[in-house]
């Protein structure tokens, strides 16, 4: 298991209010790491779902790691998504394809 947040909730005064994907992501699905924390939209954008499970406010930090590590196979499922879709799409050549089609879009690049 691996907490994954970004440096706007880690660091705010370097991070301030922006999130990004980041290689660590990456890694952490080509891992088959579960993932608690926050993912950035971008990753959710990209892949079409949220591979991160999510810190909640009905719910402590700590609770939400014990819970997980006390249920992990629950979340096999979800491990081996996240595998798959890394190994799909999460090459160089795939999200920068990706990220030319957004730019394009959205700012007539």
């Amino acid at each position: 298991m691996t907490i994954a947040l970004s440096r706007s909730m880690t660091q705010p005064e370097m991070g301030g209010d922006i999130e990004t994907l980041t290689q660590r992501y990456w890694e952490c699905m080509f891992s088959q790491m579960v993932m608690v924390g926050h993912a950035p939209q971008e990753l959710v954008d990209f892949i079409g779902y949220n591979p991160i499970i999510e810190l909640r406010d009905d719910i402590s930090a700590e609770a939400l790691i014990r819970d997980v590590l006390e249920h992990v196979e629950d979340y096999q499922a979800l491990v081996d998504k996240n595998r798959e879709t890394a190994e799909r799409i999460g090459s160089w050549d795939m999200r920068m394809k990706w990220l030319m089609e957004e730019l394009k879009e959205n700012y007539d690049v």
